[in-house]
């Protein structure tokens, strides 16, 4: 079989995915829960997706994002996040800290 194929195959099995209702396996009420308590990524910025992109880009190891979009005003505001603060030292360590005392336990399955 064809690796495009195997790769349609698996999609439709839901192979691709961990286990859940979102990629890691983390229920939609915790994860609400969860993104509650990161709000504060807002302050500063814009808004919490617009905090969610600058810090894709402050990630090292990401060279690329390719965030959805409806309009053209999501477009402007998905360029608009070159110009946002980025996350100091701290608040990388934070949000690390965060994830690894809150989130990492709820995540099921291989990651």
């Amino acid at each position: 079989m064809s690796l495009k194929r195997m790769t349609i195959a698996a999609l439709m099995n839901m192979e691709a995915f961990n286990v859940g209702e979102t990629f890691a396996g983390l229920g939609f009420q915790k994860g609400v829960e969860l993104a509650d308590q990161l709000k504060w990524i807002a302050e500063g910025r814009p808004s919490m997706a617009s905090a969610a992109l600058r810090w894709i880009l402050d990630c090292k190891e990401i060279t690329c994002i390719i965030p959805g979009f409806k309009n053209v005003n999501q477009v402007q505001q998905n360029l608009a996040v070159l110009d946002t603060k980025s996350f100091s030292e701290e608040e990388m360590r934070k949000l690390q800290s965060f994830y690894d005392e809150k989130v990492k336990d709820f995540i099921r399955g291989p990651y």
